[in-house]
């Protein structure tokens, strides 16, 4: 019985709002902020990714940025599977109730890392980002000298 109290819990949206869970549209692009001058000047490509994304799973967008459509839609699968999962895996060994808690802290620990793995999502910094940004412009300057 507790068991089912506590999907029901879990799948209610009232305790699912305090849940993080990173917005992929079908109908957008990735691009976080754009004005919206630049979203009408390119309704034509969002039109062709609609329909590629509803048709294929994805769009010509995303193939030329697969880290960031993997790193967005992954995490969001799991975060579904953790909070509206039924179940656990059926090689766990011992009671329900800790073969559920564990599912879930495997499942919670993935999401975790998957967001983590996100540069827009993670939480730490990188320390050297702007050293490395200034340096790679550089190199680019002086690339561009050569030729």
């Amino acid at each position: 019985m507790d068991t089912v109290k506590r999907i029901a819990k879990r799948m209610s949206p009232k305790e699912n709002r305090k849940s993080y869970k990173e917005e992929c549209s079908v109908f957008l692009s990735h691009r976080k902020k754009e004005s919206l001058w630049e979203r009408i000047s390119i309704w034509k490509e969002d039109v062709i990714c609609i329909y590629q994304r509803l048709r294929y799973g994805y769009c010509y967008r995303d193939i030329w940025s697969i880290d960031q459509w993997f790193l967005t839609v992954v995490p969001n699968m799991i975060h579904d599977l953790r909070v509206n999962s039924h179940g656990y895996p059926s090689f766990f060994e011992g009671p329900e109730e800790e073969n559920i808690r564990k599912w879930d802290r495997i499942l919670g620990r993935m999401e975790f890392l998957f967001r983590e793995a996100n540069e827009d999502t993670c939480r730490k910094k990188n320390l050297y980002e702007e050293e490395h940004d200034l340096a790679q412009g550089r190199i680019h300057d002086k690339i561009r000298h050569v030729r």
